[in-house]
């Protein structure tokens, strides 16, 4: 731990102690060496002066790293708060949605969308643990970044699909007389939706379980790594 928490105050401590010295040394000229009565009470006070100002800064500099300690810990805290959060909607839509029609010939239609759609509320600031590009753990950031792209990614599509599906594809699936948990061919599908709209409905169904599934997958290794 250094002795003095910046240049500015190695500085003034500098200043201080020539200051010391230079009055401890205009005493020495000014007194004969064997008046002691002087000389001795004399330099135990500018001793004490210097071992003072030593001690109050390194009691400044620990409350100092203190109070970045908490800071760092605060910053830890919240940005795994988002990662958990987003981790947690991310794994209903996974078991709500994705799970029950996997395996489903017709799911790009019987994958309801998400009604209501958010983004989260907690802030995902990677930026704010760039104090560990200080560490080993370095490459932590980039995981995290990373991550915090895929979720971005994997909520557009939610949210791009949702309003496809329920803007756009239902009210053509009603005005074609397609009900839902209907028995339908894939071209009775498309002819109903037109071309353009199954095939986006079609990757973005795709998209989204891609997603979602390879993201919580690598969130879930990063949490536990």
């Amino acid at each position: 731990m250094k002795i003095f928490p910046s240049n500015n105050e190695r500085v003034i401590t500098v200043a201080i102690i020539a200051f010391l010295f230079g009055v401890l040394l205009g005493i020495f000229s000014a007194t004969k060496i064997t008046d002691q009565s002087i000389l001795i009470p004399a330099f135990a006070t500018l001793v004490a002066a210097f071992l003072g100002a030593v001690s109050a800064y390194k009691l400044e500099e620990k409350k100092r790293y203190r109070e970045y300690q908490e800071q760092c810990l605060s910053h830890a805290n919240n940005v795994i708060f988002a990662l958990y959060e987003r981790i947690k909607i991310l794994k209903q839509i996974q078991a709500q949605s994705i799970n029950p029609q996997r395996n489903n010939s017709a799911r790009i239609i019987s994958m309801l969308p998400t009604l209501n759609f958010s983004y989260p509320e907690s802030s995902f600031n990677i930026e704010s643990l760039m104090f560990i590009l200080g560490t080993k753990h370095k490459q932590l950031i980039l995981d995290l970044q990373t991550e915090k792209e895929c979720f971005k990614t994997a909520f557009d599509i939610i949210k791009f699909r949702s309003d496809l599906h329920f803007h756009y594809v239902q009210p053509a699936m009603e005005a074609g007389g397609i009900q839902e948990g209907g028995d339908y061919t894939i071209q009775q599908i498309k002819n109903v939706l037109g071309e353009r709209t199954y095939t986006q409905l079609e990757r973005a169904t795709n998209d989204l379980i891609d997603n979602v599934d390879k993201t919580i997958e690598s969130s879930e290794k990063l949490r536990f790594d």
